[in-house]
């Protein structure tokens, strides 16, 4: 995503006018979300998002920038143009970045959500509701959901530390409605894997 390298060369550039503080937060998701209702797909959104963040503290200012893309060059020139935020004295910090880790438990990802076709998605919602109305000729709804998310993160500042986190969730959820005579009754079941 980012390299060491290359983000102590853009923490030192937005402190090189006199910042007290630098700060890089760069992110890359996929999500995906699919709704099946009433033995139809009711929803279904995917979408992808990618850019990082630039913060610059001096006394008690903070200055932003945002920049939807990792190119080297559009990060760079946002840096370049931060940095101009504060007009002082130039400071020259070296930096030794050191890896910092979250507390969070980690397992082994077998398969990426990535990795399986929409079409195999679509297949389980629908496997889902029918094995749900199978049960008993009393069930007159089922609702099925499913989410899944990858996400990389790197967050790296001017104290020494960065941080590099790659996450995936997949959530499926089933919710069932049964009528007998005039009694309605509802079951739901989610599951969620991190």
């Amino acid at each position: 995503m980012i390299d060491l390298k290359f983000a102590k060369k853009i923490l030192n550039i937005l402190l090189s006018s006199g910042g007290d503080y630098s700060e890089i937060f760069a992110q890359k998701r996929l999500l995906n979300n699919f709704r099946l209702e009433d033995s139809k797909i009711e929803n279904l959104t995917s979408g992808f998002e990618l850019g990082c963040g630039l913060r610059l503290i001096y006394n008690d200012s903070t200055f932003y920038a945002y920049i939807d893309s990792l190119n080297k060059d559009k990060i760079l020139n946002a840096a370049k143009i931060l940095k101009s935020a504060v007009n002082q004295n130039q400071k020259i910090k070296v930096l030794n970045l050191t890896e910092k880790h979250a507390d969070i438990s980690i397992g082994k990802v077998e398969k990426y959500p990535s990795e399986t076709f929409q079409d195999e998605k679509i297949k389980l919602l629908f496997s889902t509701d029918k094995a749900a109305r199978d049960c008993s000729k009393e069930i007159i709804q089922v609702t099925c959901r499913l989410s899944d998310l990858e996400e990389e993160v790197f967050i790296a500042n001017s104290l020494n530390n960065f941080l590099f986190n790659n996450t995936v969730k997949v959530f499926f959820a089933v919710n069932v409605i049964a009528k007998r005579n005039d009694q309605i009754r509802t079951g739901y079941k989610s599951y969620a894997k991190i």
